[in-house]
């Protein structure tokens, strides 16, 4: 699939600071305001240039800091179509 840019503008209106992006742990600072994670990869991966494939499953989180307030989304979604037929599909459908 050819990926399509992803700008995050949303973020500042209002006065909010991306809370992901500068976050520092021991000498590791994060520079992303997004974490996105494919497939297997676990929560809070660090987004790249790789390019999605159809039936990829993909999970992006976003945190906002708006006047010393905290907020975080979190969402999974397919790339490209997912029929019923396809695991993750499966199990989708039999959580309650």
């Amino acid at each position: 699939m050819k990926p399509k840019p992803l700008k995050i503008r949303s973020v500042t209106i209002g006065g909010g600071k991306p809370a992901f992006k500068g976050y520092q742990v021991r000498d590791k600072i994060y520079q992303h305001t997004l974490c996105v994670s494919v497939n297997e990869e676990v929560v809070h991966g660090i987004p790249s240039r790789r390019v999605l494939k159809e039936g990829d499953i993909v999970g992006l989180d976003i945190g906002v800091v708006v006047d010393g307030y905290y907020g975080d989304a979190a969402i999974t979604v397919p790339a490209g179509a997912v029929s019923p037929g396809m695991p993750v599909a499966r199990c989708s459908n039999l959580a309650p």
